[in-house]
């Protein structure tokens, strides 16, 4: 029996273009001098406040021990910086088990430089580097906000609160936004390798609670592995990073700086609870973790990263000579985040196709 060609590739890969690394947080004490924001921990009283079907009240209280974060109480300024490497890795996938799709993503790669250059989505993930969306709830607290942008001998200064969040058209209007995101282009080009450090100076307020990220903690691997009862009992622990002889400084993970750059989705037309055009995280279906929506459903009116890509990857490349419509920016600004798409069945899978990515 002949077993048909597949159609898409069981397997596709493409690795990052924007590499971000984990966020120190430090102090900005008199005269300029960082200092490290140890990771403490402490204990306090809450309140029983859970759902009870019952409709009883508890008057006991809930003991909790976490870990906190805070500004020296002689401190008002928090900093915050990361270096983001920008490379060409959306040119060709890393792997890709059908080798007319491969030829066609390149092709595709290569009419979307001819035609945009990669300026519409430099411009925006810049814009996220100006707003000072990576700073996430710490942003919210500050009155002033600072940000500096410094590759070799340039640098890009941005006051990070006279740029909206939720209007990245409008910020990428900004002459400053403008260069820097031309620049971020050019490494997703490939012409160079685009090294740039990003520092953020907050004005938080002496001794505030600043917020690094969470750790995610399995409760069985807790209970296995942590011979420490006062650990095992943490309810909430911190991420921290070795630095300046800190070792555990307060700190953001990578993974949530990238999450706030590739914040860039504008490109959708919304859905219940998310409104047309909102920034969101790119990622194959346009996912809204703080509505718990799915935007870009397969079938919907917002097509979804796996319909555009099967669909149009005939036909991208040569109608982008009219101009690049906003689901070939989506598709693009994809396959710079980078992950694995599982797009077909596997031989020894029956049913519908599974899709991954990370």
């Amino acid at each position: 029996m002949t077993v048909p060609a597949p159609s898409t590739p069981s397997m596709l890969s493409y690795n990052r273009s924007l590499v971000p690394t984990d966020a120190v947080f430090f102090a900005v004490a008199e005269g300029g001098v960082r200092r490290p924001i140890p990771i403490l921990a402490k204990r306090i009283l809450g309140t029983e406040s859970q759902f009870d079907d019952a409709g009883q009240s508890k008057p006991t209280g809930n003991p909790q021990w976490i870990e906190c974060a805070t500004l020296p109480h002689e401190c008002s300024r928090l900093g915050m910086e990361f270096i983001l490497t920008v490379v060409g890795e959306a040119h060709k996938p890393q792997a890709c088990d059908l080798p007319e799709w491969r030829a066609d993503l390149i092709k595709l790669v290569e009419s979307y430089v001819q035609a945009d250059g990669f300026r519409t989505l430099g411009r925006l993930y810049a814009a996220n580097l100006a707003n000072g969306r990576w700073a996430w709830k710490n942003r919210l607290f500050a009155q002033d906000f600072a940000i500096t942008v410094v590759e070799g001998k340039q640098q890009w200064h941005f006051a990070a609160l006279q740029h909206r969040l939720s209007d990245l058209d409008g910020s990428t209007r900004h002459a400053e936004v403008i260069s820097l995101g031309d620049r971020i282009a050019a490494g997703l080009r490939g012409e160079a390798v685009v090294r740039l450090t990003v520092t953020g100076l907050l004005d938080m307020g002496h001794g505030t609670t600043v917020y690094p990220s969470q750790e995610f903690v399995d409760k069985d691997d807790d209970k296995d592995n942590n011979k420490d009862d006062s650990k095992k009992k943490l309810g909430k622990v911190l991420f921290g990073i070795n630095y300046q002889g800190e070792p555990r400084c307060a700190a953001f993970h990578e993974q949530k700086i990238g999450n706030a750059l590739r914040t860039i989705d504008i490109w959708h037309g919304g859905t219940e609870g998310v409104e047309p055009g909102m920034p969101l995280p790119v990622n194959p279906y346009g996912q809204d973790r703080e509505a718990f929506v799915v935007v870009r459903r397969s079938g919907g009116g917002n097509s979804d990263f796996y319909t555009l890509l099967t669909k149009g990857i005939k036909s991208f490349a040569p109608g982008m000579a009219n101009g690049v419509s906003g689901d070939m920016h989506f598709v693009l600004a994809n396959l710079v985040r980078g992950g694995v798409f599982g797009m077909g069945k596997k031989s020894n899978e029956p049913g519908t196709a599974k899709t991954k990515a990370k």
